[in-house]
């Protein structure tokens, strides 16, 4: 046997030892795990019963091996490994330095167990034991492992700025009180996951250099993980259960997953960094969300997942697709001035309140999407929009748009609302093509869902449609947004505020547009031919029963009539001189009224060939 062994197995027990202490220091020093389940019988550390003298550990016992010679000095490289064992008075190792690992496995304690300010250069388990009074390790250090899983049972837990230098681990545990590691500093990975059971946990400014796992755990109380730090993923997937949760200010670089899970109160992620994907997929169930002014390096995810409360991501940031495909949301989705590097995905998603009368609004104001808004490929795979549900896109920005003729609500806010193309970037189905659609759909069935009669979704539709080579069909457009102006304009000239002067100017002045030069908007310019044609037929009705023209021919009659009709413009002197000297009476005021008209033809004329009349 080398010295160093021989020395520390010929340090006796102490006198003071009872017979359970003397037998599990004989263990020890042996490089033995003292197992007194495997000495008398297996326990749950859970149940009070059994737990007897036979198996009863003592604080002086634990601190004498720990920290004072010559028994420090002994215990072997294996260090203390103690499984089984009772302890019914307070544990007390506050500041110690201890060498060795330290492992009490599957025990039980009775009482408070303090080891603040303790510093550990290996292990510390607790591997599948109870502590059923407070456990205080603030300012605990650990160089290695800190181990608390394995069907292990806590009360009150305090971690406050405590150090792991590996992995803090709590799988399969259950925390019946609060878990406070506020400040915590893990240099590996913190795993709570594996069906673990948690209260209250505190996790504010606490820093992991791995990953934090908590898949398939129960959270009844609040996590708290504002200002959270951490290198690695966080993993809140496989079925776990949230109450509240803060993840306010936190900062993950790689991903957040909370896929399949369910969270019952306010998740609230305001200003978040996620430098990878955040999933919020595959059945998982949310209430309230809020992403206020969060930011996702990579994807944002939501498919197939259901919100029953409010989705708040104003200011949300995203680096590439946010997909919201094949979810259910039945609240008010608020992504006021968001940012979207690629697509916004909402094919196949369900919008609207479950109540009879509720209503649902997707508010995109101010929202920039890089690439496409994709609201349908098909009949199946098409936006659905419960009854008073809403889509704002006031002052939205988008690449293009991709939907089905069916995939928009009955409510929709367009004025502002710009893209550069219809149909998807890479998609060749005429189906999805809105610019090959007619002009009564494009009109009728989805400019004016918009009940605030702005003209800029009309102007914003025909440039798209000229830039794509839809002339006649932009024009058409124009031509309907003018329509629907002087209509709206009759609506409010018909409610009875008939001494609105602006309704009743503009309605005259664009029913007058419309009659005599359709608004100038393609082949309505001809409609002017008409009304030249007709008062010049007019006109010379009126000089042939005038009297004055018995002499005169049908066509110098016509002639005539037409000089006086063009404005600032004269063929004949002698039509001018004839008109004025003499015809009197009903002819007289008759040429006056057709100079004006004349003049207003004129006008429209040359401002609708200027562009005016469709600004």
């Amino acid at each position: 046997m080398p010295v160093e062994a021989e020395q520390k197995a010929q340090v006796d027990p102490d006198e003071s030892w009872s017979e359970p202490e003397r037998w599990a220091w004989a263990e020890i020093r042996a490089g033995k795990i003292a197992d007194f389940h495997a000495r008398l019988s297996e326990l749950d550390p859970n149940e009070p019963e059994g737990w007897d003298q036979t198996r009863k550990l003592s604080q002086a016992f634990l601190e004498t091996i720990l920290v004072r010679e010559p028994f420090k000095g002994a215990v072997p490289r294996q260090g203390v490994h103690i499984v089984g064992a009772w302890f019914e008075e307070p544990i007390d190792l506050v500041n110690a330095q201890i060498v060795p690992q330290l492992w009490l496995d599957h025990c039980r304690f009775e009482s408070p167990v303090d080891f603040s300010g303790a510093t550990f250069s290996s292990d510390l388990s607790f591997d599948g034991s109870t502590i059923t009074g407070k456990l205080k390790m603030n300012g605990l250090q650990v160089d290695g492992d800190l181990v608390m899983r394995d069907g292990a049972r806590f009360a009150e837990v305090v971690l406050v700025g405590a150090r792991v230098g590996d992995q803090l681990v709590m799988g399969g545990s259950t925390f019946t009180g609060k878990l406070n590691m506020n400040g915590l500093k893990v240099d590996g990975s913190l795993f709570m996951d594996d069906g673990a059971r948690f209260a209250e946990v505190d996790l504010g400014s606490a820093k992991v250099g791995g990953h934090l796992a908590m898949h398939g755990s129960t959270f009844t109380g609040t996590l708290d993980m504002n200002g959270l730090k951490l290198d690695g993923s966080l993993f809140m997937s496989d079925g776990a259960r949230f109450a509240k949760v803060v993840l306010v200010g936190a900062r993950v670089e790689g991903q957040l997953a909370m896929v399949g899970s369910t969270f019952t109160g306010t998740l609230d992620m305001g200003s978040l960094q996620v430098d990878g994907i955040l999933l919020m997929t595959d059945g998982a169930r949310f209430a309230e969300v809020r992403l206020v002014s969060a930011r996702v390096g990579d994807q944002l995810s939501m498919g197939g997942s259901t919100f029953t409360g409010k989705l708040d991501m104003e200011s949300l940031e995203v680096g590439s697709t946010l997909f919201m495909r094949d979810a259910t949301f039945e609240r008010t989705i608020d992504m006021v001035f968001a940012s979207i590097g690629s697509n916004l995905d909402l094919r196949g998603a369900s919008l609207g309140s479950p109540e009879p009368g509720g209503s649902t609004v997707l508010d995109l104001t101010g929202t920039n999407v890089k690439s496409e808004l994709m609201l349908g490929m098909s009949a199946a795979r098409q936006t659905l929009w419960k009854p008073n549900s809403r889509l704002t896109l006031r002052n939205t920005r988008i690449g293009a748009m991709r939907d089905h003729e069916d995939a928009w609500p009955d409510r929709l806010e367009l004025d502002g609302f710009t893209y550069e193309r219809l149909g998807g970037l890479g998609s060749k189905d005429p189906e999805n093509d809105m610019g090959r659609r007619p002009v009564e759909w494009l009109s009728k069935k989805w400019l004016e869902r918009d009940p605030t009669h702005s003209p800029q979704p009309f102007r914003q539709l025909a440039d798209v449609l000229r830039a794509a080579g839809h002339t006649t069909k932009a024009n058409a457009i124009l031509y309907e947004g003018r329509v629907r102006e002087r209509k709206v304009s009759f609506q409010k000239r018909a409610s009875g505020k008939w001494f609105e002067r602006p309704a009743i100017a503009k309605w005259l002045g664009l029913g007058l547009l419309n009659w005599t030069i359709g608004h100038g908007l393609g082949a309505r310019y001809f409609r002017v031919l008409y009304w030249v044609a007709g008062l010049t037929a007019i006109g010379t009705l009126v000089l042939a029963t005038s009297g004055a023209t018995a002499d005169k021919t049908t066509f110098w009659m016509a002639a005539c009539s037409f000089d006086q009709l063009l404005p600032l413009i004269e063929l004949k002197k002698v039509y001018g001189e004839f008109v004025q000297n003499e015809i009197t009476g009903f002819g007289e005021v008759y040429f006056y009224l057709h100079k004006i008209m004349g003049y207003v033809l004129g006008s429209f004329l040359v401002a609708g060939l200027g562009g005016l009349t469709q600004r």
